[in-house]
């Protein structure tokens, strides 16, 4: 049976400069990628006002309907989310005939202050004037409506915070500005914002000669009245002029911990724009069984450090085969992988599996073993679809008795994107590590986790590979927003 949701929803574009919204995308539950769902109509523009028809045959019982646009600079914002409830139980659209409301504590269904709808219907539009006594600072003020089944509908929630300065509202008259140190409502710098209403829209442009580094923008307006209200601010961050991309005359690589730059074992060759280099790298005796990260970077003449590449290999001494390499390479627009083992023993086949995201892997293809326990046996497959973008590949060896253990994890960049974050461990349990472009910057890390709520802000100091402590996270899927003032990146990562 097929349904309609109808979502009215608004979207602001927020960058350091004026881009427009130009296109929006909605999906259920499961994320299939940024750009991979549901096209939604939009006219173009700073702000975005669109009403939505959405097709759905989604089971029974609750589903998220997620929400999210794009600038025309081609990055995606975060995503909003809503919960809505699907029930197989109403053939059609049963009017609403009631509403109540509450501030905080929730009384019951029923039991809520009464809201005048007008004439009932499948939807209802309605303005309510809601008189409160309530204790000035911030307060929740909740919604919900019933139909003509007698059924409740999901509450929707917003904060409001009462004052006890202004008795009427009134006309937004003036707004000003200022850069980290507040000097008071009423001595920062004025804004224009044209013709005074309820409602202000308002661009302005803000010189600055700021020192480089993290400032925070501060703007409020006021009411007719007098009256000054709440501030809003938001993080940006100054930086010098990034000369063009100079050649690469040093890499140097790792295991697990970052000695910090220059430090590392080093690899010397002649500067040149780009290199392939295939190492032969003993390890340190003592290493545990487990996953360990092997990383390298390379530096420009200009002394910049670039983006990590990063590589895991396992350690376990109790091994049916000894996996002596798995390794990707680009074939014009092919990945070509290829393993080699030695000592073969109980050995039934390999699973290759791959990933778009790090995370989440899929069965690639399935390559019977050799079960020469001898000799070294060499095995290769060439994956003829790769995605645009990054993708990841691991190795599944699989005993004949069902157990299996996988191999490290490998890359391969297929029509490259300036600015890519790399995230490792994903999933994780405890720290949670981050390369960044150009990271001799200091960088900014926003938190979101699955609703959609920002639970963290985090500055930290340049580093090749950055930590961030999430022991304290719940488990679930989370989003992060990072920069450096000039690029500006979106990812995820899981908590276990």
């Amino acid at each position: 049976m097929k349904r309609l949701l109808t979502v009215l929803l608004c979207f602001f574009s927020l960058h350091s400069f004026s881009q427009s919204i130009s296109q929006a995308e909605y999906f259920f539950n499961t994320d299939p990628g940024t750009g991979n769902a549901t096209a939604i109509t939009i006219t173009a523009g700073d702000t975005v006002n669109f009403t939505a028809s959405i097709n759905t045959n989604l089971t029974q019982g609750f589903h998220t309907l997620n929400i999210r646009t794009r600038d025309n600079m081609g990055v995606w914002g975060l995503t909003e989310s809503r919960t809505v409830y699907v029930s197989n139980n109403a053939i059609g659209t049963s009017a609403i005939v009631a509403a109540e409301y509450y501030f905080d504590a929730d009384p019951g269904q029923g039991n809520g202050s009464a809201a005048s709808i007008g004439a009932s219907g499948d939807t209802v539009n309605f303005i309510a004037a809601i008189p409160t006594t309530l204790a000035a600072g911030f307060h929740t003020l909740n919604f919900r409506s019933k139909d003509a089944n007698g059924i409740w509908g999901l509450t929707e929630a917003r904060a409001v915070y009462v004052s006890n300065s202004a008795v009427n509202s009134t006309p937004v008259v003036a707004a000003e500005y200022f850069i980290d140190a507040d000097p008071g409502t009423g001595n920062a710098t004025a804004v224009s914002i044209g013709t005074t209403g309820d409602t202000v829209n308002f661009i302005a442009g803000l010189p600055t000669t700021l020192p480089l580094g993290f400032h925070t923008l501060n703007i409020r307006a006021k009411g007719a009245e007098g009256t000054w209200g709440l501030t809003e601010s938001r993080a940006f961050y100054i930086a010098a002029t990034i000369a063009n991309a100079a050649q690469i005359n040093t890499i140097e690589y790792f295991i697990d911990a970052d000695p910090g730059f220059g430090n590392a074992a080093q690899l010397g060759f002649s500067a040149t724009d780009t290199t392939n280099q295939s190492l032969l790298i003993a390890l340190p005796a003592g290493l545990a069984d487990g996953q360990h990260f092997l990383i390298a970077s390379g530096k420009n003449t200009e002394g910049i450090w670039g983006l990590v590449t990063i590589d895991t290999f396992n350690i376990n001494s109790v091994l049916p085969v000894t996996l002596l390499q798995f390794t990707a390479t680009k074939q014009n627009n092919t990945s070509l992988l290829k393993w080699l083992t030695t000592n073969e023993v109980n050995n039934s086949h390999f699973i290759i599996e791959k990933s778009i995201n790090g995370i989440v892997f899929a069965p690639l293809a399935n390559v019977p073993a050799a079960q020469q326990t001898s000799v070294q046996n060499n095995y290769s497959y060439a994956d003829v679809n790769p995605a645009n973008g990054l993708n990841y590949y691991r190795l599944q060896q699989v005993d004949k008795d069902g157990k299996h253990t996988y191999s490290n994890i490998v890359q391969l960049m297929f029509n490259s994107v300036a600015g890519k974050i790399q995230v490792f461990p994903n999933p994780a349990t405890s720290d949670i590590n981050f390369s960044f472009p150009s990271t001799q910057r200091n960088i900014l890390i926003n938190l979101y986790d699955g609703s959609g709520k920002h639970i963290m802000r985090k500055s930290l100091t340049a580093q090749r590979v950055m930590q961030l402590n999430i022991a304290q996270l719940a488990r679930g899927t989370y989003t992060f927003t990072i920069t450096d003032g000039i690029t500006n990146e979106t990812g995820k990562f899981i908590k276990h």
